[in-house]
């Protein structure tokens, strides 16, 4: 819900989509055993065509300057891949109620993951909905795709999301011009979330939302720090340590 004036945290915590997870996790088993890397060579696409911006966010992620939110649908996506349980355990963070979201935060994922799958009005204008339900054949209806409840999970902890998948989170392919891009998807986030009070307001009164953003993006703000990236801050209280939490990741 509203925010106003929070103090800044020396860490910025942000959530990462399953397209993030997986390159970091590649890259990081890369560093362990090189020290510069041939990112043309990688067998990742996205590190061919995004390495440099995943380095920077790995750098910060080491120096503890950058902290990684894994949400519930993430966990889920990739549990079962190589190299996820080491990751997860020494660098991630959770949400304290990880195993057991309560009926009422679950319900408001659910509404806030079908509200970006509607149209909207916003200053008398009613837009295309920013996000796709897909029909679901068990139950016989359209449901929010797993990036809805990515990108819903991630507002209700107060936490913007770093994403490689642009044509699903960021902008429409329909509604682009050849190289240039309208963002309408994060666009539509960013205001679904203001209309439902997920928003901070700044000393300034700016006010800023949970809201996607691409690693290309990520990576040329963080270019020269972190102070230029300016995100929500997530309810750092409910955070833990991935190592702290009992997820059933064979740690003992």
């Amino acid at each position: 819900m509203q925010r106003k004036n929070l103090p800044k945290n020396s860490q910025k915590y942000i959530a990462i989509d399953s397209n993030i997870l997986r390159p970091l996790i590649f890259l990081d088993k890369i560093k362990q055993k090189f020290d510069k890397i041939d990112f043309q060579k990688c067998s990742d696409p996205l590190l061919r065509m995004y390495g440099k911006h995943f380095l920077r966010l790995y750098k910060y992620m080491l120096e503890d300057k950058i902290r990684i939110v894994i949400l519930p649908t993430v966990f889920a996506e990739n549990k079962h891949i190589q190299n996820f349980n080491d990751f997860i355990v020494q660098y991630c963070y959770f949400t304290k109620d990880f195993m057991a979201i309560d009926k009422q935060k679950d319900e408001e994922i659910n509404n806030l993951a079908m509200a970006y799958c509607k149209p909207y009005e916003y200053n008398g204008i009613i837009y295309d909905a920013p996000m796709q339900a897909k029909y679901n054949r068990y139950a016989k209806q359209m449901t929010p795709t797993n990036d809805c409840y990515i990108m819903a999970e991630a507002t209700i902890e107060n936490c913007s999301l770093i994403t490689a998948n642009g044509k699903d989170f960021i902008f429409d392919p329909r509604n682009s011009l050849p190289g240039k891009r309208n963002n309408d998807r994060a666009k539509g986030i960013s205001i679904i979330n203001k209309l439902n009070l997920y928003y901070e307001t700044m000393p300034d009164g700016h006010i800023i939302t949970p809201h996607p953003f691409n690693i290309h993006l990520l990576g040329t703000i963080i270019q020269n720090g972190i102070e230029p990236l300016n995100i929500t801050t997530p309810y750092q209280k409910n955070l833990i340590e991935a190592k702290d939490l009992d997820l059933e990741l064979g740690v003992e």
